[in-house]
């Protein structure tokens, strides 16, 4: 369930970047997020990817990244 509130809360946030970015009128092909559990290799590596994000949801620690692809 937490997983779900958190691919929610994803989508909600991506939303509104993108028509910050882009203003409202602009159109955009959304994927679902995806949330994963890392090992503490896989968090020290995805942490230090460009555009990495930390933040704290509900007290335990996440990561978030971004990603555009143009067509």
């Amino acid at each position: 369930l937490q997983y779900d509130a958190l691919k929610e809360f994803l989508n909600v946030l991506c939303g509104n970047l993108l028509s910050a970015i882009a203003g409202e009128e602009a159109s955009f092909k959304l994927m679902i997020p995806e949330v994963k559990k890392l090992d503490r290799n896989g968090w020290e590596a995805f942490r230090q990817a460009p555009g990495a994000i930390p933040f704290l949801m509900d007290d335990s620690p996440a990561l978030l990244r971004f990603v555009r692809q143009d067509q």
